[in-house]
This record gives C-alpha cells, sequence and structure tokens, in this order.
C-alpha cells in the first residue's frame, strides 16, 4: 500500500514514537494530579411528558444546599476516592504550579487511570499501571448551576414568575422586604459526582497509550415545595439520574466532554421535577 514515500512513513513513525514515549513515561511516572472546572448546563426539553400549561403561579426557587460528602478538599492535597469506586488514591502533595489560587478546591469527579480492563500483548516486567486519579474536576458554582437549572426548568411550562433568590428556606428570608409569590422550591444536593477511566494499551514497541474507558455519572437532589410565605411543607421527593458512557454493551461514547455528560445528568433530574402528577396537582390547585 501506499503511503506517500519514505518522508510519509518517516512522519509515521516519529508520531508513533512520540505517542509510544508519552504512553510510557505516563505509565511509568509518578503520580501528577491536575485540576480542572468542570463546566454544567442545564439542557431543556430533554425530558419528555413536561405539562404544556400550568396556572399563573409565581415561584422562589431557593438557593440549595449542599449537603454531599466530602465537599472539599484543602489546597495541595487529593482526596480520598469515594468508597467503592475501582482507583485507589495516595494522599499526595500537589505542586503550587499546578493548583489554582483558591483556597478549597468543591470537588465533583475525577478521571483516573485502572489497571483492570488494560490490555497487554505480554507480560511488562518493571510495569504496574498506577490505579489513581489523574485529574480532579471541581465547580466552584455548583449550587448555583442547580438554581439556575430549577429555575430554568421552571419557566419551560410558562409559569407567571420565577425568581431565583439568595436564601435557603422560606424562614431565613429577609424580614424588611416583601416577597411577592405562592410557592417556593428549596433544593438539597445530596450527590453530585463524575468518574471517568482511562486504560493502558500495550504497544508491540514496549510502549503504553492510555485509552478512555467509560463514564459514570450520578445526580441526586430532594426537592421540597413550600407554600409561600407560611413555609407550610406541600411535597418533598427525590430527583436523580445516573449516566454511563458508553451505554453498558457498547463501545462508542455519545458525550464529548465530562461537562456535556454530567448536563445531561443533571438536566434528567431537574427535568423530572414537573412531571411528577402529585406536582402538578399543587400547581394546579386554586
Amino acid at each position: 500500500m501506499w503511503c506517500g514515500g519514505k518522508e510519509h512513513s518517516s512522519r509515521w513513525l516519529s508520531c508513533l514514537l512520540v505517542l509510544g514515549v508519552a504512553g510510557y513515561n505516563l505509565a511509568c511516572s509518578g503520580p501528577r494530579f491536575l485540576y480542572r472546572p468542570l463546566r454544567v448546563t442545564y439542557l431543556p426539553h430533554l425530558v419528555k411528558g413536561l405539562p404544556d400549561s400550568l396556572p399563573p403561579r409565581r415561584i422562589l426557587v431557593l438557593f440549595p444546599l449542599d449537603e454531599r460528602q466530602g465537599l472539599a478538599v484543602k489546597k495541595g492535597e487529593v482526596p480520598p476516592v469515594v468508597s467503592g469506586a475501582e482507583i485507589v488514591s495516595a494522599r499526595q502533595s500537589v505542586p503550587a504550579a499546578e493548583v489554582l489560587p483558591e483556597a478549597f478546591y468543591p470537588l465533583v469527579g475525577f478521571r483516573g487511570v485502572s489497571s483492570r480492563g488494560s490490555l497487554f500483548i505480554y507480560g511488562p516486567p518493571h510495569f504496574s499501571p498506577p490505579d489513581m486519579p489523574r485529574l480532579l474536576f471541581y465547580m466552584s458554582d455548583l449550587a448555583e448551576t442547580v438554581q439556575g437549572a430549577l429555575a430554568t426548568h421552571l419557566s419551560e411550562v410558562g409559569l407567571q414568575q420565577v425568581t431565583a433568590v439568595p436564601f435557603s428556606h422560606p424562614q431565613d428570608r429577609p424580614l424588611d422586604e416583601e416577597i411577592q409569590a405562592d410557592y417556593a422550591l428549596g433544593c438539597a444536593i445530596e450527590d453530585f459526582r463524575l468518574l471517568s477511566l482511562l486504560y493502558y494499551v500495550q504497544t508491540e514497541g514496549s510502549g503504553f497509550l492510555p485509552v478512555l474507558g467509560p463514564t459514570w455519572t450520578q445526580v441526586g437532589l430532594t426537592l421540597t415545595l413550600y407554600r409561600w410565605p407560611s413555609g407550610e411543607q406541600l411535597w418533598e421527593g427525590r430527583v436523580g439520574e445516573s449516566l454511563t458512557d458508553p451505554v453498558p454493551g457498547d463501545d462508542m461514547h455519545l458525550y464529548g466532554t465530562m461537562g456535556e455528560a454530567m448536563s445531561v445528568a443533571l438536566s434528567r433530574a431537574v427535568g423530572s421535577f414537573l412531571i411528577t402528577q402529585a406536582v402538578q396537582d399543587i400547581l394546579a390547585r386554586r
């Protein structure tokens, strides 16, 4: 097969050599941890079955409470991996150049390297794939993102007024300010995490190339609907979504980024609120 002559073949050989060396260095070098912000947005109309319209109602979207376990990690440290994960992390110092200036990192997940699922042509004598996080994802605006998603979701059905407020419970409202509304929607973020794996594939030249493995996302929110301004609880329930990419039994990834996968999970979780019949019945009452 003609590949464009010696010059073209030489370029291909050089590229493969660079990839092989990079993969080998990644596999055999010591752990390096990087932090990266995860950009998550609400995707409207992702969930089917929303009511065409609801009676004109004024709803306040309260500021979500973050009730996740292991919310933050001190600057320069790597947190323990969640229980049950296949990747085991060691608490290691992170070079100052690789950390952002914030004092705390609200972590939501990580991408790591796993020896399980890695493919070896022959048993390497001095290589043991590390099982540890490599890239840690954080969101400094998680509560604001969830509040914005809820507000956008409520606006999908044409409610009269949807307003995001900076307090988390009706009893915390400013006493010197009169806020006109019929209902208030509270939220507790109980689960918001992401895990993505990289596997190693060994090349014939004794190099090791990282290959993207599966990604798992999990979102769990407890929502509470109050009557305003009395604070009477009218409904409480949990909405959530688990997403695996690729879907089990397939090897084709559907989402191009970790943020996209997390956005779909959040949108499906939030989007299930207004398809709940009990919620529709409450909002339809006079």
